[in-house]
């Protein structure tokens, strides 16, 4: 099972009860958005299957609502392995910085830095 946090947030049209995610969603042929009368309303969902799908448990009844959750957890765990390859590369790049002031005797008080030139010139010289 997978916790999180995720939190849904739908409208509700007043005249029929259907259910949208946004005033697009909701507005009829020829009609505005922003015409629509509709309730905002929210759902907490806290309990995911190992596949990303809701809880039985915490299922909503209207399905564009689960899917929605699905959907925004798996943006969240997208970000979450991104973030871990991000920072396995973050700690190779701090290794060859360190390596580097250390075969220089240099401290980082006697550089001034510009990480993003840093970066770039790490990144060329493994490149290149």
């Amino acid at each position: 099972m997978i916790k999180r946090k995720i939190k849904v947030e739908y409208l509700r049209r007043r005249q029929d009860s259907k259910i949208g995610l946004t005033y697009e969603d909701l507005a009829e042929d020829g009609q505005e958005p922003w015409e629509v009368d509709a309730v905002e309303n929210s759902e907490v969902f806290t309990l995911f299957t190992n596949r990303g799908k809701v809880s039985k448990t915490q299922a909503s009844p209207y399905s564009i609502i689960n899917e929605e959750a699905e959907r925004i957890l798996a943006e969240e765990l997208e970000i979450e392995s991104q973030r871990e390859a991000d920072e396995a590369r973050a700690k190779k790049l701090a290794q060859r910085i360190n390596h580097y002031f250390a075969a220089n005797n240099l401290s980082s008080e006697e550089v001034e830095w510009d990480t993003t030139r840093v970066v770039f010139a790490m990144e060329r010289r493994r490149v290149g």
